[in-house]
Formats: C-alpha cells, structure tokens, sequence
C-alpha cells in the first residue's frame, strides 16, 4: 500500500500556533496569532482553489486563531474587572480620606491620625484642624461625601484625579449640601498591587468663598485671582 504524503504546514499556521500559546505578553502575540491564523486559512483555500499544490496547516491555523481570540477575550475581561477594582478603590479612599479630614478634631485620641492625613506634605495637622473646625463652623458636622465625577490630571511623571463632588452637613436636625471639589496623587504603595488616592486638596464652595485645605488652584498671571499679580505696586516713597 502506497503512503500518502502530506502537505507541509504553513509556516504561518505553525507562527500562528506558536503565538497563541504565549501568555505571558498581553495583546500583541494574541492579535499575531489571529493575524498570521486568518492569512494561513486564506493561503490554504487559494491554493485549493487555483490546483496549486495543497499547503498544510489548516488545523494549526485554526487552534492558533482560536487561542489568541480566546487570550483577547480572557485579557478584556481581567482588564474590565480591573478597572472596575480600581475605580471602587479609589471611590473608597476619597470617601474615607475627606470623612477623615472632616471629623479631625483637636483631642488627644485624634492627633495621631493626623500625621498620616497630611502624610503628602501638602498639609499640617494644624491646618487641617483648622480646615475640619471652620467647614462645622459654617456647616456643621459632616454627613457624607457623594463623588459627581472624576477626571484625570498631573503628568505623566506625576497622575493626579480632580473630582467633583457633593459635602454633607448636617445642623439642627436639617441635611445641608455644599459643592467642591477633591484633588488628589494616584500613588501605589510598596507591596501593593492596585493603586491609591491621596488628598492633595479639598475645597468646599460656599456661594462666592471657598474653604480651602492644601494648595491654591493655579490661576493665570492676568486673571486677577493671581495673589502676586493682584497686589498693586507699593507707592514710591
């Protein structure tokens, strides 16, 4: 009985094998292996169809297309459960860091807390006893923080969020709410995995006045909201 030969295998199938078994590097040997798959298939059937010699290799193709959709599939998953960790991460520790600030309190049991609030240099414990005495003094003890929006900023070298948000206060039996804003520093701890927020600044809106805690928002030179560009010059002698 006379054997058969085989084809050989594309060497496009077997390249399309071999990237759908990477799985240590994300996307690119996964789109490889669905690139190289597809052209290996195409090259199989055009050469079926012209009576060219049979090229091998149809089902290395076929696995090699398979693992890498398979590997993009696995990759937008973990990536969307990620980012969905991230994001209650960080919604966790703006919350825990503004009540935090808020309910500073200069007592005894409350002053070692401090230290680790204004951990970022931006502020002294003693400005932020003043910042969470001044916000019960206008209004009243806190009653939670409802996060409106969250945008990205900084640079590269330094990520930053700005987000919007909504104070609750409450006096006298009564819920009041105040607008601001909560900057803060994306930071990953050493032996952490997933990254954290940490408060820069924090301003509560008051009609026109602004309760501030840490650094001033930058203005423009020319807009008057500048302190050095606001101050007139002193009067010659």
């Amino acid at each position: 009985m006379d054997r058969v030969d085989r084809p050989a295998p594309s060497p496009l199938a077997i390249a399309s094998l071999v990237a759908g078994l990477i799985v240590c590097c994300p996307i690119v040997p996964q789109i490889v292996a669905v690139t190289l798959g597809m052209m290996a298939l195409s090259r199989i059937r055009a050469a079926e169809a012209a009576g060219r010699p049979a090229i091998g290799g149809r089902r290395l193709a076929i696995a090699g297309i398979v693992l890498g959709s398979v590997g993009l599939l696995a990759q937008a998953f973990v990536t969307e459960r990620l980012g969905v960790a991230v994001r209650t991460a960080f919604d966790r520790d703006l919350r825990d860091g503004v009540a935090a600030v808020l309910a500073a309190r200069d007592e005894p049991t409350a002053r070692a807390g401090l230290a680790g609030l204004s951990a970022t240099g931006s502020f002294t414990p003693e400005q932020v006893l003043t910042f969470a005495t001044e916000s019960r003094a206008r209004f009243g003890d806190p009653d939670g923080v409802s996060i409106i929006s969250q945008v990205p900023a900084g640079s590269p070298l330094r990520q930053e969020t700005v987000s919007a948000v909504v104070f609750g206060f409450r006096r006298d039996g009564r819920r009041l709410e105040r607008t601001g804003s909560v900057s803060a520093e994306i930071v990953t701890p050493f032996g952490e995995i997933l990254p954290s927020l940490r408060i820069l600044e924090i301003s509560i809106e008051e009609g026109p006045d602004v309760v501030r805690l840490g650094r001033p928002l930058a203005a423009p030179a020319d807009s008057g909201e500048n302190p050095a560009a606001a101050t007139p010059p002193a009067p010659a002698p």
